[in-house]
């Protein structure tokens, strides 16, 4: 008997299938997550239209984010707020709303060059967003320069520590920089975004 009816394709299989679809980059992979033959998994991709990212070596949000070390909502923000080139790839018989954006590795390529501020580019995993730019090993080199906890999150106990160490102890953005192990424009920042914030809150 055919596995199509030993274990068919139903529309929750199906939802199952295109959730996966560029959070796991192979087929086999994605074949062998839901139990299933790399066969079965790509007649059902091509009955969905679903194998255009595959054929075309698009990356979706979330794999972008992988390799750049990033979180998947980074990239998300890049695209509504950057501009980023990511475009939402919707199959047939799926009618979620949550599909994942997928960004041609030329297009980013593109786009980052005019944007290499927004990543720490020594992060990147290497030899995956082929083929890379001329720019990246010398950005590479720059970015290993950079304070540790460049790109860190600044968390309430930071946020504190910060607000208290220049308000309250006088003290230089740069020496405060030197014992946070950050840059002096991030600090800079961080202070003009927690004076906004409280200014907000006590209007």
């Amino acid at each position: 008997m055919s596995n199509q009816y030993i274990n068919p394709w139903t529309e929750e299989a199906n939802e199952e299938l295109l959730f996966l679809v560029g959070r796991v980059k192979t087929i086999k992979a994605i074949a062998k997550r839901l139990n299933r033959t790399p066969g079965s998994v790509q007649r059902q991709l091509e009955r969905l239209g679903a194998t255009k990212h595959i054929e075309t070596g698009m990356f979706s949000a979330n794999e972008l984010a992988k390799t750049l070390h990033v979180d998947t909502s980074t990239i998300i923000r890049h695209i509504h707020e950057k501009g980023l080139p990511g475009e939402k790839l919707y199959f047939k018989g799926n009618n979620s709303k949550n599909q994942p954006y997928y960004i041609d590795v030329k297009r980013f390529w593109n786009w980052a060059s005019n944007n290499r501020d927004l990543y720490i580019w020594s992060r990147i995993e290497r030899r995956v967003l082929n083929p890379e730019p001329e720019w990246l090993d010398e950005q590479i080199s720059i970015d290993v320069q950079l304070p540790s906890n460049k790109g860190k999150y600044w968390t309430p106990a930071k946020d504190t520590k910060l607000w208290n160490m220049y308000y309250n102890q006088n003290m230089k953005q740069k020496d405060i920089a030197n014992i946070l192990n950050r840059s002096v424009n991030s600090i800079e920042k961080r202070l003009k975004r927690l004076r906004d914030t409280k200014f907000s809150l006590n209007a």
